[in-house]
């Protein structure tokens, strides 16, 4: 299966880097499926944003939030976000935020890799 090069290390011990460092397109699809079925509802099928619920997909505040910060806010929820700790594995969560990475405009995913130093 193609490997899509998508290192996952940012300074230390952030959220991405314990994605396991790199991503292929089966984790991307993995957490396209998962945000399919537990997160579109809210956040829409193309991570769009719906309502008072934020667009997800580089076109709205997402990219201002470290991996780490997303990865807890998927964990943990709050400001009216469900937790899926209980829910979702580790792994699954993870695969979220590989897929939604996957999906942002290419200007937004430079910035953001730059800002948090993840190599992509």
């Amino acid at each position: 299966m193609k490997k899509v090069i998508f290192a996952l290390v940012v300074l230390g011990s952030s959220a991405f880097a314990e994605i396991g460092g790199w991503s292929s397109v089966k984790k991307i699809n993995i957490g396209k499926n998962i945000f399919s079925n537990n997160c579109a509802v809210c956040h829409g099928e193309k991570a769009e944003g719906r309502a008072n619920f934020p667009a997800l997909n580089g076109k709205g505040h997402v990219g201002h939030h470290s991996p780490k910060k997303l990865l807890a806010q998927i964990t943990n929820g709050g400001g009216g976000m469900p937790a899926f700790k209980s829910k979702l594995s580790k792994q699954e969560r993870e695969a979220v935020l590989v897929y939604l990475h996957s999906i942002w405009p290419k200007r937004v995913k430079h910035h953001y890799n730059k800002k948090f130093n993840i190599k992509d």
